[in-house]
C-alpha cells in the first residue's frame, strides 16, 4: 500500500469514528427535564424521531486561489563592467576587444540589431531583466468545487411546536481544481550601455543587423570598446508580458460535528439547521507552466544570437519558459453553520435540499524552480458556500 493509500485509508477510519461517536445512545438517553424559558424539553427515544443518516452531492462556491511572485526574466548574456576594456555581450548587439595590439582600445569587433541603436555619435547596446514580483488574484471564486457530505443526525430532545434537537456529525469531500490562464505583465528593468562611434564611418554604414566580427578587420568601422559613461538603468512599466497555465488541484476531507435542530412544516416538509466545528485535511498540488517574454526586445530571429549566429553569448529569444510543480499537505481547524429543507418520500426515505457555509481560514504553499525563485500560491477557504441537495434514511 502507497503513501497516499494510507493517507485515504486513515481518513476514512477518523470519519468513521467520529460518526460512531455521535450515533452511539450511551449518554445521549434523556430524562423528563424541561426548560421553558429556551423551549428546550428532553424524553424517551419513544417520543422523537428515528436517527436518520443523509447522503448529499455537494457544489462549493467562493473557494479562491491567489498565485504569487509570477514572471521573471534572467539576464541572459555576460554584459561585463561599464568602463572595462572587455567582451560584452547584449540582447541586441555585442562589443569585443579586438585582440590585434592596437592602443586605441577601438575595436571592429561589434555588431548591433536595430537603426534605431545608432544616434547622437554613440551605439547603444542593451539588457533587460524582470523581476518575478507579480500577482494573480481571486482566481475561482465563482466556479463551482464537486464533492459530497455523509452525515448522521440523532435526536436528543424535543423542541416546541414539534421540534426537536440533537447532535449531528458527518464527513465531507470536496475536488477543488482552480486554474488561472491570465495574461499579465510585469515591468522590464533595461540596462542601456553607449559606446562611442566617433572617427568611424557610421552611421550610415554598416546597416543593420551588423556582425563586424563576420566581416573581418576594417579600419572604418572601428568603435570604442569602452563604453561611454556610466550604465543608463529604466523601468519599462508593463515591458514583461507573462502567459501560461497556474493550477492547484486539492482533495479537501473534512469531519464536522455539532448541534441541529428541525421543526415540521406541514404534514411533509421539515426546516433545520445546525452548526459546530470541522476538522479538514487538505492534500493539494500547485503547478505551472508559463513563458516571460520582454516586448521590448528584438523578437527571433532580429535578436542579436539569430541576426550573428557566428557569434557565441547572445541570446536567440526574447522569452523565458518556467515550469515547475509541488505537493503539501495540512490540517485545517474550523467552523460551519447549515440551513436545510426536507421533502418526506416514504416512511424513511427523504429528500434534502440545503446550504452550507464552511470557515476553514487560508492554506499556503510555495514551489523553489531551478532559478531559485520561490512561487507561492494560496488557496482562500475563508468563506465557503456550499449548496447541497441529496437523499436521507430513517431507521
Amino acid at each position: 500500500m502507497n503513501y497516499n493509500e494510507q493517507n485515504i485509508w486513515l481518513k476514512m477510519a477518523l470519519a468513521t469514528a467520529l460518526l460512531s461517536v455521535a450515533t452511539a445512545p450511551a449518554g445521549l438517553a434523556a430524562d423528563k427535564s424541561r426548560d421553558k424559558n429556551i423551549g428546550l424539553e428532553k424524553g424517551g427515544d419513544k417520543d422523537l424521531p428515528e436517527g436518520r443518516f443523509c447522503l448529499n452531492g455537494s457544489l462549493a462556491f467562493n473557494i479562491k486561489a491567489n498565485f504569487y511572485n509570477l514572471g521573471g526574466f534572467a539576464r541572459q548574456t555576460a554584459i561585463g563592467t561599464a568602463g572595462v576594456a572587455g567582451d560584452q555581450f547584449f540582447d541586441d548587439g555585442y562589443n569585443k576587444v579586438e585582440g590585434l595590439g592596437f592602443p586605441d582600445s577601438r575595436t571592429f569587433r561589434w555588431g548591433y540589431g536595430d537603426a534605431s541603436q545608432l544616434a547622437g555619435g554613440v551605439a547603444n547596446m542593451s539588457s533587460s531583466t524582470s523581476v518575478a514580483n507579480v500577482s494573480s488574484l481571486h482566481n475561482g471564486g465563482g466556479e463551482p468545487q464537486p464533492g459530497f457530505d455523509l452525515s448522521y443526525f440523532r435526536p436528543v430532545g424535543k423542541l416546541k411546536r414539534g421540534g426537536h434537537w440533537g447532535i449531528g456529525a458527518g464527513f465531507n469531500y470536496l475536488a477543488i481544481n482552480i486554474q488561472d490562464r491570465r495574461g499579465l505583465a510585469g515591468n522590464e528593468d533595461r540596462l542601456t550601455r553607449a559606446f562611442s562611434t566617433a572617427g568611424s564611418t557610421v552611421p550610415p554604414t554598416p546597416t543593420p543587423p551588423y556582425d563586424g566580427e563576420a566581416g573581418g578587420f576594417n579600419p572604418a568601422t572601428r568603435i570604442l570598446n569602452v563604453s561611454a559613461g556610466a550604465d543608463t538603468l529604466t523601468t519599462v512599466i508593463g515591458g514583461a508580458a507573462i502567459n501560461g497555465l497556474r493550477e492547484l488541484d486539492a482533495d479537501l476531507f473534512a469531519l464536522k460535528l455539532g448541534p441541529y435542530f428541525e421543526y415540521p412544516l406541514g404534514k411533509r416538509f421539515t426546516v433545520g439547521g445546525g452548526g459546530g466545528f470541522t476538522l479538514a485535511v487538505l492534500d493539494s498540488e500547485y503547478k505551472y507552466n508559463e513563458a516571460t517574454a520582454i516586448t521590448g526586445m528584438l523578437a527571433t530571429p532580429a535578436v542579436a544570437g539569430a541576426a550573428m549566429p557566428t557569434v557565441t553569448g547572445l541570446p536567440a529569444s526574447n522569452t523565458q519558459t518556467h515550469i515547475g510543480s509541488g505537493s503539501r499537505s495540512g490540517v485545517l481547524p474550523g467552523l460551519y453553520l447549515d440551513l436545510r429543507l426536507g421533502c418526506e418520500i416514504s416512511r424513511q426515505w427523504s429528500a434534502f435540499l440545503g446550504g452550507q457555509f464552511q470557515y476553514l481560514g487560508d492554506f499556503n504553499q510555495s514551489v523553489t524552480d531551478a532559478s531559485g525563485t520561490v512561487r507561492g500560491a494560496r488557496l482562500e477557504l475563508g468563506a465557503a458556500f456550499l449548496v447541497q441537495f441529496g437523499l436521507g434514511y430513517t431507521f
